[in-house]
């Protein structure tokens, strides 16, 4: 795995770390303009701010989240997991 790729995994792994912690504007500084956000059955949520917004209102109030695999391949990183109500 390049230095890229690497690093783009831990801003993954930390995108949810700062959801978790209510941490908006941190979260904000780590995803691309770009960034794409899909849930099962929705339609994909495309940029920055619409992804944070909808992450808002799928995420339980004291939610967080369960990582279960990271999956990086040619500069590109997937999540995948799932909130959870403690």
């Amino acid at each position: 795995m390049d230095l890229v790729t690497a690093a783009g995994v831990d801003h993954v792994r930390l995108v949810y770390d700062y959801l978790d912690a209510g941490d908006l504007d941190s979260c904000a500084s780590l995803l691309h303009d770009g960034v794409v956000f899909e849930l099962p059955g929705m339609p994909p949520v495309r940029g920055r701010t619409a992804v944070l917004r909808a992450r808002l209102g799928h995420t339980p109030p004291r939610g967080r989240h369960e990582i279960d695999r990271v999956v990086a391949q040619n500069r590109s990183v997937v999540a995948a997991g799932r909130c959870v109500d403690p």
